[in-house]
């Protein structure tokens, strides 16, 4: 069982988790337009358009395979990160998490962002990965105390 004392910070160190994967995961900034991709999909704001993952990876294309590594990188980003917010959740509702697990997960996830983000760079493209710093922020914020056990 968990002390009520820890309750309060795990569940503020959750909704932290929580809000950093609800954040831009990536802007790609074109010469006249910008694309944002999220975990749950991307929106592109010239014209206003919004894809799903899943859409994008088995409506618009061939399926996963199909893609190109470096597009192959922000599913893999998501599922990820959905691995962390699912042990911070069972921190939550069980009282029983590993926070070196969902530490690892949310920054491999970000590791996965930076080569999704890092294959779109061009002389005329610019991503800027936003959410690994909002995702290194919380990591470094919460669980900090890891590196040094």
């Amino acid at each position: 069982m968990t002390p009520p004392d820890e309750t309060p910070a795990r569940r503020r160190r959750f909704l932290a988790y929580v809000l950093a994967g609800l954040s831009p995961w990536v802007a790609l900034v074109f010469p006249g337009r910008v694309d944002v991709f999220f975990a749950w999909g991307w929106i592109n704001l010239d014209p206003w358009n919004a894809v799903t993952v899943y859409e994008y990876l088995f409506v618009y294309t061939r399926g996963p395979l199909a893609l190109p590594r470096h597009i192959q990188a922000w599913p893999i980003a998501t599922l990820l990160y959905a691995g962390a917010f699912a042990s911070a959740l069972a921190g939550v509702l069980f009282g029983r998490e590993d926070r070196r697990l969902t530490a690892g997960l949310a920054a491999l996830s970000m590791l996965s962002v930076l080569r999704f983000s890092a294959g779109f760079a061009r002389p005329s493209i610019t991503p800027v990965p936003i959410g690994v710093a909002v995702v290194a922020l919380v990591v470094w914020w919460y669980d900090a105390d890891l590196l040094t056990a």
